[in-house]
């Protein structure tokens, strides 16, 4: 059975192994009434941390500008109830992105290891204190597997991008972007930051455009009137093209 955290293959200097308390996580100030109902109860298994990323142990500089603060990366691997998982993956990673001030790498994994996705967040140093920070955006691949052999060799730390801490982190948003651009382009590339971003907009309107033939389709199997049927399907054959057309621009 594969591992998540260990496709990663970080070296041992990195390589610690801490649990992290849901009771810690509840009596946190920051930790809101209904995230510390999310850590009650058996839904979330277990939280550890298993590798940290700084100069001292990756030989990495770090980063640190006015706005910005890369000193170390959290790997954490958070182990949730296969029932549950769908529903609260998303909520749990955002609240350790909140209460940790450093940038995290989140491995999160269903308790039978059916499900699994990695999420990344960008912070900004907050303007109140220099103590605190603001997370940008949060960002979730989608449901990993391993039989994609590019994607699995991208996620190997000798390929890492090691300028610095910043650029550390920058290139694993990029392999998870990049993994989340298959369902468009059937083949894993890791292609740098503007193509990357014109391409997951292409996504983005192709799956609204996807939306309205959905709804259309729905429209079209209760439509009773001709004139309104040969209209539905005008318009369905027009959003259809519309697809073609922006997948177009990506050959």
């Amino acid at each position: 059975m594969n591992n998540l955290i260990n496709l990663f293959q970080f070296p041992e200097k990195m390589a610690i192994d801490i649990p992290v308390t849901k009771l810690s996580l509840k009596n946190n100030e920051n930790c809101t009434l209904s995230e510390r109902k999310l850590l009650e109860g058996a839904s979330v298994q277990s939280i550890r941390i298993k590798s940290l990323i700084k100069q001292e142990t990756a030989n990495i500089q770090y980063y640190q500008s006015a706005e910005e603060s890369y000193v170390e990366v959290y790997v954490f691997e958070v182990i949730l109830q296969k029932d549950q998982y769908a529903k609260i993956f998303k909520q749990i990673s955002h609240l350790l992105h909140k209460l940790i001030p450093h940038h995290c790498i989140i491995s999160l994994v269903s308790d039978e290891n059916e499900l699994r996705n990695v999420s990344l967040a960008t912070k900004s140093i907050s303007k109140n204190s220099n103590a605190l920070r603001v997370i940008q955006n949060e960002y979730y691949s989608n449901h990993l597997d391993f039989f994609n052999v590019d994607f699995v060799e991208a996620l190997d730390f000798k390929k890492a991008n090691k300028h610095d801490l910043k650029a550390f982190y920058g290139y694993y948003l990029q392999v998870v972007q990049n993994y989340n651009l298959l369902a468009l382009t059937d083949d894993y590339k890791l292609r740098n930051y503007e193509v990357t971003e014109q391409m997951l907009l292409v996504q983005e309107q192709i799956q609204a455009l996807e939306y309205k033939i959905k709804s259309a389709k729905k429209a079209l199997a209760t439509a009773t009137q001709m004139n309104e049927k040969v209209r539905i399907n005008s318009d369905i054959h027009q959003l259809k093209n519309s697809i073609q057309e922006l997948k177009n621009k990506l050959n």
